[in-house]
């Protein structure tokens, strides 16, 4: 399941959004984004995961290519209030809120920051002022993997049902948790 990760050198988390916290849409293309609030649809183990990380110290960052932003199905505050939800959930429960999340809005092949592309972890490396060794990646897709890759930070595969493309993987953060992983 989980290979080569030194989780004693981690000193952050980032995160993808859609089928990592939340369910991914299933629909036609604008219906396949959450593009409201009401929509949001998060799974119950986030929070498991979330306190896990704050009784490790770790800080959690979201990298999210957010497309549906650049095909204008929504705007800036519509995806604001989405995070503000996400943001709102996990302080009703008492846990630590995301650090900041790093969106790029872009349409596919326009921008240099749309995962693969490492651009969006070079953001929250800078802001963090944390190196690669210290961060670690946890995502659904293959695009979230190779932007982990190219940042050359560890990665590890959120698989919710969805095909194997990484050593590294957990089926959900129940696993994580149940393996008693701590920094």
């Amino acid at each position: 399941m989980i290979t080569n990760i030194k989780f004693r050198e981690i000193r952050a988390i980032i995160l993808d959004r859609d089928g990592v916290i939340n369910k991914k849409p299933d629909g036609d293309e604008s219906s396949k984004y959450v593009l409201h609030p009401d929509n949001l649809d998060i799974y119950d183990d986030f929070y498991d995961f979330c306190g896990w990380a704050a009784a490790n110290e770790l800080p959690i960052y979201v990298a999210t290519n957010q497309q549906c932003l650049g095909l204008g199905l929504m705007s800036k505050e519509q995806l604001d209030g989405i995070h503000e939800k996400i943001q709102s959930s996990l302080k009703s429960r008492q846990l630590p809120l995301i650090e900041n999340f790093y969106v790029c809005g872009h349409l596919d092949g326009t921008c240099s920051c749309r995962k693969p592309s490492p651009e969006l972890i070079h953001r929250i490396q800078e802001d963090s002022k944390l190196e690669g060794i210290e961060l670690i990646f946890f995502g659904d897709s293959s695009s979230d993997f190779e932007a982990a890759k190219a940042a050359g930070i560890s990665f590890i595969q959120v698989r919710r049902g969805q095909i194997q493309f990484t050593d590294s993987y957990i089926h959900d953060f129940t696993d994580l948790i149940k393996m008693g992983v701590t920094k």
